[in-house]
């Protein structure tokens, strides 16, 4: 049996982008006491991600560890004053409790300040978390 699928595509203008790959450091870039509970906290980037990288996914290792409650989670999503909460979002939970998750291929997309936003939700705790790349123009 043979489908046909006919989609129609309307390029208004071409997009030249490329993926900046930072590889593994030998220290994290924020480590458990770099991270607040509670509200909506931002995350400044800046100092590790250029200009040329504002408005763009980033690619993010984290590392957490939640020994009380396996449903609560830590979520990080772009700046959204507007909506209450990361939005959109990447989410980050643990299935079994006293058990360390890596989350190797996170991307969350930063703000034009190269921020983004995450909160952490009851007894989890972020070990670290690895810039690992961004997305430029």
């Amino acid at each position: 049996m043979e489908y046909s699928i006919s989609i129609g595509i309307q390029v208004t203008e071409a997009i030249d982008m490329k993926y900046v790959d930072r590889g593994h450091a030998g220290a994290p870039d924020f480590v458990n006491g770099d991270f607040t509970k509670g509200p909506p906290t931002e995350l400044d980037l800046s100092g590790i991600v250029p200009e040329a990288g504002a408005n763009h996914l980033v690619h993010l290792s984290v590392e957490l560890d939640n020994t009380t409650n396996p449903s609560e989670a830590a979520m990080f999503g772009k700046v959204n004053p507007a909506f209450g909460a990361p939005f959109p979002n990447s989410s980050l939970s643990e299935p079994v409790a006293n058990q360390a998750i890596r989350a190797t291929d996170m991307w969350v997309m930063m703000d034009g300040n190269r921020h983004i936003e995450y909160i952490i939700s009851g007894s989890t705790t972020i070990h670290w978390l690895h810039v690992r790349g961004w997305w430029t123009d």
